[in-house]
């Protein structure tokens, strides 16, 4: 999978604009468009289900639907672009389609119907963050920048909305209903930034895509990271739940989403740069580190706002893994793929991962209660990240390229 400027210029022809860095504007506003919508909407979503008639437990089982949805979908698409080249307009259509779902959730209620609009809406939203990971790198293996510095808008994004409509939902004046509205909105801008995109995702002749093997440094780089990512996802899908536990209103959930994606945004802007001084299995690690550390003060909250500054922590951890994983990943697959290897890391850390890390939140809830959860997985993270320590750098060498190869 090289790249190309669409219209079918050789691969070197970029345009000017694109050398001197002025295109990099569409890719930072699709980022800043595109993860502004779930920060308007994601802090309320599982208080609004409990709202609605959804068991907790039955949280887990919603949290667990998207990710399954991505583990479908997201390799699905990626070979999909991988083969035809047309990673731009399948982006924009998900966009638009993932739009049209995602206000059902506010018009139906309990477990059946949340779990359908749940799996609908996963099977369009689930493949767009990759691809449009695998556009952004494809841009700059030509244009020159790192990764991390276009990202870190979508970080900006998604600490901005939550703080606005956490202070929104606060004051009474803003519905949910108008806060889904809004977030779906959001995807005609995010389309239109996709479509000045001015670098397709170029993809070969099938049969030449089947017979590209994925190293076993990229293979070990999903299995361990996904471990490590399992408190992770656990914790997003009763983070806002256990701030109404401890007191905590509209405005705690929002700034307890704000600020962790406000501190991802100079990890991201510094990722790459530690990755190429440590190493990134080094990097790696300081993100579930943080994550650690993240969790642990969680556990340990007396108070809402105390469980918020526990949260802030996970901005650098979530910062540091995608911004040196993503890169490391267009690096370690061969180039016809890498639009699959970015779907396959979505879909194996935020797919798999998720759906074990949901349902087992799910069964730790009912047998300890919402703050045992957190002690669990506070333990959980610690012992992930020490099997990381041990392996990780071990596992993640990739062997030099062959200079026999084509």
């Amino acid at each position: 999978m090289g790249v190309a400027p669409l219209g079918g210029a050789p691969i070197f022809a970029l345009s000017r604009a694109a050398r001197s860095g002025k295109r990099h504007g569409p890719y930072a506003a699709f980022q800043l468009l595109y993860w502004s919508a779930p920060g308007l909407w994601f802090p309320f979503f599982f208080p609004l289900l409990l709202h609605r008639g959804v068991p907790p437990a039955g949280l887990g089982v919603i949290g667990a639907v998207s990710p399954l949805c991505a583990l479908v979908a997201q390799p699905a698409v990626g070979w999909l672009c991988d083969r035809t080249g047309r990673s731009r307009g399948v982006l924009m259509g998900l966009l638009l389609g993932g739009s049209a779902v995602l206000p059902l959730f506010t018009a139906v209620r309990g477990l059946g119907p949340e779990l359908a609009v749940a799996l609908a809406f996963g099977l369009l939203s689930a493949p767009q963050g990759p691809l449009g990971d695998a556009l952004t790198v494809a841009f700059l293996r030509e244009a020159g920048g790192a990764y991390g510095r276009i990202r870190l808008w979508g970080s900006i994004g998604f600490a901005l909305a939550s703080a606005l409509a956490g202070l929104l939902r606060q004051s009474g004046r803003v519905s949910l209903g108008v806060i889904f509205l809004l977030g779906a909105a959001l995807a005609l801008p995010s389309a239109a930034a996709v479509a000045a995109f001015p670098v397709e995702v170029h993809g070969l002749q099938p049969r030449r895509l089947g017979r590209q093997p994925l190293p076993s440094a990229f293979l070990w780089l999903l299995v361990l990271s996904t471990a490590n990512l399992l408190a992770m996802n656990a914790q997003g899908s009763y983070f806002s739940v256990l701030l109404a536990h401890l007191g905590g209103g509209p405005l705690q959930q929002g700034i307890g989403w704000a600020v962790p994606a406000a501190l991802e945004v100079p990890f991201f802007f510094w990722a790459e740069a530690i990755a190429q001084r440590v190493g990134v299995a080094t990097a790696l690690l300081l993100a579930f580190g943080c994550e650690c550390a993240a969790l642990a003060v969680i556990a340990a909250a007396p108070r809402a706002w105390a469980a918020v500054a526990g949260m802030a922590l996970q901005g650098p951890a979530f910062g540091l893994f995608d911004g040196a994983a993503v890169p490391a990943v267009d690096r370690l697959v061969p180039p016809q793929l890498r639009a699959t290897g970015q779907a396959l890391l979505w879909a194996s850390c935020f797919g798999a991962g998720s759906i074990l890390g949901n349902l087992g939140a799910g069964a730790a809830v009912r047998a300890l209660g919402l703050e045992g959860l957190y002690r669990a997985l506070a333990l959980y993270a610690l012992l992930a990240a020490l099997l990381f320590a041990w392996a990780g750098p071990r596992l993640l060498q990739s062997p030099p390229p062959d200079p026999s190869a084509g």
